[in-house]
């Protein structure tokens, strides 16, 4: 029997373990996955949220194949993960994972990367000190 084992660790906000050949992996989308995603896509992180409604097979197959080839060990497709493979894996997921990577992919999309909020808040503060001049 084919029984899935679990992550050893806690799954932080922007993580989720989905199950690929009986073992769980976590995935994190993080600012490289992100990255991964734009260089993908041709698009921009900011543009996720945009693309999910759009063209959510796209978004949703980039991403997790994004996730998957960072975080699965490469000798779990020694051939390489592809769109197909995520939209694949997308089909066959269990309610339960399906929920918890939708909740790390919304998180990735609505929470700030911390230091894109502090750049922001500096340049923010910045430009009110020079009108204020």
């Amino acid at each position: 029997m084919d029984v899935a084992t679990t992550p050893t660790h806690a799954l932080a906000p922007g993580e989720a373990a989905v199950t690929i050949q009986g073992v769980a992996y976590p995935l994190r989308f993080n600012l490289n996955v992100l990255r991964d995603f734009s260089q993908l896509t041709g698009r921009g992180p900011s543009e996720l949220g945009r693309m999910l409604s759009d063209n959510y097979a796209e978004a949703l197959t980039a991403i997790i194949t994004c996730a998957v080839r960072r975080f699965v060990p490469k000798e779990v497709f020694p051939n390489g993960f592809s769109l197909d493979d995520a939209g694949d894996l997308i089909q066959q997921l269990p309610e339960d994972e399906a929920q918890a990577l939708a909740e790390a992919i919304t998180e990735a999309i609505v929470s700030p990367n911390p230091l894109m909020a502090a750049l922001t808040a500096t340049v923010a503060a910045k430009n009110r000190a020079r009108s204020a001049e």
